[in-house]
């Protein structure tokens, strides 16, 4: 699996998108809600075996996490820049 490139333009892309879809995604946590159903319809409709699909879940749990304490390290450390983009390669665990 290649890297994933998570930008400032794609997240402010993303919230925009929300946003244009029901005003309410202007508070960034109605919005994270949005975003973690999408996740659960996409997971839902691309793994069909419930055992797998509650793995990945956990793991996409375990990766918000992750990068959520990076930001909050970042933010602690007062790095220029921190937030702006985040990249790395993270594959389904077993594979």
């Amino acid at each position: 699996m290649d890297q994933i490139n998570l930008s400032q333009s794609l997240i402010e892309s993303l919230l925009n998108a929300l946003e244009e879809h029901d005003a309410q995604c202007r508070d960034k946590l109605v919005a994270s809600q949005y975003l973690a159903a999408i996740i659960g319809f996409i997971v839902a409709n691309s793994l069909h075996d419930l055992r797998e699909r509650k793995g990945f879940i956990s793991e996409l749990s375990a990766f918000i996490q992750h990068v959520a304490q990076d930001i909050d390290r970042d933010s602690v450390q007062g790095r220029a820049g921190a937030g702006d983009s985040a990249f790395g390669i993270w594959t389904p665990e077993g594979e």
